[in-house]
């Protein structure tokens, strides 16, 4: 029979476990910024590409 010593599993698991929190906390720190990067990329090139529309219309008259 075949005898398997589970206590290297069981500390395996809770050291996997233990990293969770650690990486929890780094993503909802990270993706609030990167929401607001993402918006702030639209709302420029947004701008920008109205910008670039009357200056494109103004320099065809």
């Amino acid at each position: 029979m075949v005898s398997v010593d589970w206590t290297n599993l069981s500390n395996l698991i809770s050291g996997a476990a233990s990293l969770f929190p650690g990486i929890v906390d780094l993503i909802t720190g990270v993706v609030p910024v990167i929401f607001v990067l993402i918006i702030v990329g639209f709302v420029v090139g947004l701008f920008r590409g109205l910008v670039d529309g009357i200056a494109d219309l103004l320099r065809w008259r």
